[in-house]
């Protein structure tokens, strides 16, 4: 399955005068809060097109079967967000509001997970030297993932402030509920897990953990959302923490002599062939740590930014 990559529908021209603002699209430094009109027009089209259930909700095909694919439903419902605050054309609400009521309806009442309902193969988590054919950590129907989580919340905790205390209050009780599994360990099925003692959300729980880089990231985003939006303090306290395990942390993503970086550290927890960031990963680690900082500048972020993105700049030969 080829993995869905969002890398956000970002406005930004300078860190140094930017302002992330929570209500505007998911990743963007700039955009003006948008209002939810009481009665909506009908659903505008955006321009990428996806296969969708009887109520409209995004669907993913894998395998020759349509599923409910939880970044992939995300990713259609930011881009109809963002196009619906660049336009103001309230016709592209309609289609985050129908995923938002989606995630109400189909979130685990027990673990707060909106869960993958098909397998799943972790990329990169083959052993080094593993004979031909041997595969990597493999998920049953049914695993959760800190980035899906974090989409997810992102979305709820905007339309419920969007449609206020009494209307929004499902949407808000959900986005809450769905804070649960950043608490809990992998080992007793939920996403926390620990990188030198500091707390660390894992997009793939793996037995041994991943520490995929860009989810993690990705689902900053979304805690920081909800902290921000509705004062909530089990948000603010997994964001803050998150944060200072990502300053931490990347050192370990640096790979200087390739002028790349790794896109998780399986190689060094579960023995794995190294695995770097490709084309797409790359670029995307530097423009994360960018729309960090405009929540809030911070060398650390911007040291590592400022690396990143000079690993992109072409070379000239004598410095290849």
């Amino acid at each position: 399955m080829k993995k869905i990559i969002l890398v956000g529908f970002l406005a930004l021209s300078s860190v140094a005068n930017a302002q992330y603002n929570p209500l505007a699209g998911f990743m963007w430094c700039r955009g003006a809060s948008p209002v939810l009109p009481a009665t909506l027009p009908a659903q505008k089209e955006i321009d990428v097109k996806y296969k969708a259930d009887v109520n409209g909700v995004p669907m993913y095909t894998i395998r020759d079967k349509d599923e409910y694919h939880p970044v992939f439903m995300m990713h259609m419902a930011w881009k109809s967000y963002s196009q619906w605050i660049v336009t103001k054309d309230d016709g592209y609400a309609v289609l985050p509001l129908k995923v938002a009521d989606w995630l109400v309806a189909n979130q685990d009442q027990n673990t707060g997970y909106w869960r993958y309902p098909f397998s799943y193969t972790v990329s990169g988590t083959v052993p080094a030297n593993a004979p031909a054919g041997t595969t990597g950590v493999q998920f049953e129907a049914g695993w959760g993932s800190a980035m899906a989580q974090g989409f997810a919340i992102g979305l709820l905790a905007r339309v419920a402030a969007l449609k206020g205390p009494e209307a929004g209050k499902a949407y808000l009780e959900a986005a809450h509920m769905g804070l649960k599994p950043f608490d809990v360990p992998v080992s007793r099925g939920g996403l926390l897990v620990r990188l030198d003692g500091r707390p660390w959300y894992e997009e793939y729980p793996t037995p041994k953990p991943s520490y995929v880089l860009n989810g993690f990231i990705y689902s900053l985003f979304g805690l920081y959302d909800m902290a921000t939006l509705h004062k909530d303090v089990t948000a603010q306290r997994l964001y803050d923490n998150g944060l200072n395990t990502l300053k931490y942390a990347l050192p370990k993503y640096d790979v200087p002599e390739q002028k790349k970086n790794w896109y998780h550290l399986a190689h060094l927890t579960m023995g794995a062939a190294p695995y770097l960031a490709n084309k797409e990963y790359q670029p995307l680690h530097a423009t994360q740590l960018k729309m960090l900082q405009c929540i809030k500048p911070d060398p650390v972020l911007n040291e590592w930014q400022l690396k990143w993105e000079g690993y992109l700049a072409p070379q000239s030969p004598s410095t290849k």
